[in-house]
């Protein structure tokens, strides 16, 4: 089709003027355009140069499974977890209408929880490790080459064992820091028996008063090696509440019908000397774990996974170093919120924990713990007495094998409310806020 002619315009300065305009204006975008093509080549051979080399890949999927030792198992591998889950889902097995926190179980009720809850906690670590790992179910239902899988479950746990790894540090600087400002405090003096000091003679030294100059257990370095039962401290708190770590007995009993002595060592002297008889680690309701270190006969579940020292940790990991604060009490400074998208995101935000504290969690906390105590070269399942598999199920167990409708369920709903106003205390989701939307409404109800 034959386009009109225009009439040549004439040639005036005006038009010229405007004419030289209208190029530089297209000068400058076709300008824009090519370096927007550029960035946007260059870009895209950056990117795929690191799909080549398979570092991003790689690097990505470690990082995915650095939340696994935190929120789903503490000990398993992802492959075992998978396997183990897959296996329970195809027995369809119903629930158990009771739990092992039932005071009133038969001895068939208490085998049967006993066969069933290992396979259901298994079975709960499964599906957290597949809303964890968002790829990971469609590794399971695409991936056709084995090899391809092993390589994708060796890098999740090398992403999960490197975190635990570094969470183990953090928590045994943390926990230095901790006992050597409260050296003094009554809760920890509890456990201080260091002898009085002597002079050359082993004579007790006293002041110009007369008073016996008290000796202090060692501070403690930022290494584990001056830990553990041989430190009273240390000793004290990782202690089972069996154990009465201020008991000083040590007594030789005689007897000529006999041909041995008797001997009754001190609460300390037998758990330092591995005495088979030592209540030192005869349960897993270890001081630590309690709030002001403290356990009540009459009511053993008071302040249980309730100790300052645990939400610091909790603290120092989920939420960086910084949210702990040398006293508890005192209030953080407020300080000015700045809306910058390169900031770095804290662990339970990039875990998307959505301002809830999990069982796992505390579990995962308690036991690293309790371990950082320790004078471990290196972390092990079992230590000076103490099983850490058994110990970390134990407090999972705790949390999620209580049935709906228990008194132990309401418990433990209380006690994960304590930890969200711990932990989240101003997180819109957090079941402090929800508790008091409920009471609100409620409220409402009866005014009408």
């Amino acid at each position: 089709m034959a386009h009109p002619i225009t009439p040549n315009p004439s040639s005036s300065p005006a038009h010229n003027a405007s004419t030289a305009t209208q190029d530089s204006d297209e000068s400058d975008e076709m300008l824009v355009d090519w370096k927007a093509k550029y960035m946007a080549l260059e870009a895209h051979s950056r990117l795929t140069k690191r799909k080549r080399s398979g570092n991003e890949t790689q690097g990505s999927i470690t990082q995915q499974g650095r939340g696994i030792r935190l929120l789903v198992s503490l000990f398993l591998d992802p492959a075992q977890i998978v396997v183990a889950g897959e296996a329970y889902e195809q027995t369809q097995q119903e629930p158990l209408e009771y739990d092992e926190f039932n005071d009133e179980l038969s001895e068939e009720q208490e085998k049967a929880v006993a066969e069933r809850r290992p396979d259901e906690r298994l079975f709960t670590a499964y599906r957290l490790l597949l809303e964890l790992v968002p790829g990971l179910l469609y590794q399971l239902t695409n991936c056709n080459n084995p090899d391809d899988l092993t390589s994708y479950y060796i890098q999740l746990n090398k992403g999960a064992n490197d975190s635990r790894s570094d969470d183990i540090g953090r928590i045994t600087r943390l926990l230095a820091n901790l006992i050597n400002n409260d050296r003094y405090n009554k809760e920890i003096l509890q456990f201080d028996f260091t002898p009085p000091a002597k002079n050359q003679d082993g004579q007790t030294i006293r002041d110009q008063h007369g008073n016996t100059v008290r000796q202090y257990a060692p501070i403690l370095t930022q290494e584990r090696n001056n830990r553990g039962v041989q430190h009273d401290i240390c000793g004290g708190l990782l202690s089972s509440t069996d154990c009465d770590w201020k008991d000083d007995m040590f007594v030789i009993i005689s007897d000529p019908t006999l041909t041995y002595s008797s001997l009754s060592f001190s609460a300390r002297i037998a758990a330092r000397t591995f005495e088979p008889d030592s209540t030192y680690s005869a349960s897993f309701l270890c001081r630590i774990f309690f709030q002001g270190f403290e356990f009540k006969p009459e009511d053993p579940y008071e302040g249980f996974l309730q100790s300052h020292y645990l939400v610091s940790c909790y603290k120092s990991v989920f939420l960086g170093p910084s949210s702990v604060k040398n006293n508890e009490n005192v209030p953080p400074t407020a300080k000015r919120i700045k809306n910058n998208v390169g900031q770095a995101r804290n662990v339970a935000t990039r875990l998307k924990m959505n301002g809830r504290v999990t069982g796992r969690s505390v579990a995962y906390i308690a036991v690293l713990t309790h371990f950082c105590l320790t004078n471990a070269e290196q972390w092990t399942e079992e230590f000076g007495g103490f099983l850490y598999s058994s110990m970390y199920n134990f407090i999972v167990d705790y949390f999620e094998a209580a049935r709906v409708g228990t008194a132990h369920r309401e418990r433990v709903d209380k006690l994960l409310a304590w930890w969200d106003s711990q932990i989240f205390p101003h997180h819109p989701s957090t079941r402090t806020v929800s508790k008091t939307t409920s009471n609100t409404i409620a409220r409402l109800r009866g005014l009408r």
